[in-house]
């Protein structure tokens, strides 16, 4: 299984822009974003700002 690293120089900064960036990850990666645990668009955009890695 391969795995893809993303440094995030900047995070979103609005919720509304993490919204965004969360439905782009689901788009392009849907079963990527869940892991172990399964998420709704909402649930995982409240992670995106936070975070300085991303890992798909």
């Amino acid at each position: 299984m391969s795995t893809l690293h993303l440094s995030v120089a900047a995070a979103p900064a609005t919720e509304h822009e993490a919204l965004l960036v969360a439905a782009e990850h689901f788009g392009l990666l849907p079963g990527q974003c869940l892991g172990s645990t399964p998420y709704t668009l909402a649930a995982y955009s409240e992670r995106i700002p936070d975070a300085h890695h991303w890992y798909f």
